[in-house]
C-alpha cells in the first residue's frame, strides 16, 4: 500500500474576534450584555475568485483549493437534511471546490440537523415549516 499524503497548511488568512469567557457562564442570575460586532455582514467569495487562492494556485503551492464555506458543507453533508450544491472545477491539475452561487446554503437554517427538524412537505398545514422559519430568520 502507498503511504497517504500528509496534509500541509499553505496559508492562514483572515481574522477572528476574541471570545469573552463570561458569555460561556451566562445565566439568569448572571446575565451578560451582548455587544454588536463592528463588522458588516460577511460576503461570499467563490473559490476561483479569491485573490489569495489565485496567488497560491499561480505559485503551484497546492493542487486542491476550497473556501471555508465549501469545507463546512462537506463536513456537514452526512447530517444535512436541506439541499446543498457543490461545484468541483478542474483546471489543469488543480481542483477547486465551491458551492454553487445562489444556492440555499447561504440562507439561515433552523434546526437543520435536529432529529425533529421541521417538515417542509406540509407547508399549508404547519406555519413553522423550514422554509418559513428560514425566511423569517434571514
Amino acid at each position: 500500500l502507498k503511504e497517504e499524503p500528509v496534509a500541509e497548511e499553505v496559508a492562514a488568512v483572515g481574522a477572528t474576534f476574541l471570545s469573552d469567557k463570561n458569555t460561556d457562564r451566562a445565566s439568569v442570575r448572571a446575565p451578560v450584555t451582548l455587544r454588536k460586532l463592528p463588522e458588516p455582514k460577511p460576503f461570499h467569495l467563490a473559490t476561483t475568485d479569491d485573490p489569495v487562492i489565485k496567488r497560491l494556485a499561480a505559485q503551484g503551492r497546492a493542487n486542491v483549493f476550497a473556501t471555508d464555506v465549501a469545507l463546512a458543507v462537506l463536513m456537514a453533508a452526512p447530517r444535512s437534511v436541506i439541499p446543498w450544491d457543490m461545484v468541483v472545477q478542474r483546471v489543469g491539475d488543480v481542483l477547486y471546490l465551491d458551492v454553487r452561487d445562489g444556492c440555499s446554503l447561504y440562507d439561515t437554517t433552523v434546526n437543520e440537523t435536529a432529529h425533529d427538524a421541521p417538515d417542509d412537505e406540509v407547508k399549508e398545514v404547519n406555519i413553522n415549516n423550514m422554509s418559513a422559519l428560514s425566511s423569517e430568520a434571514s
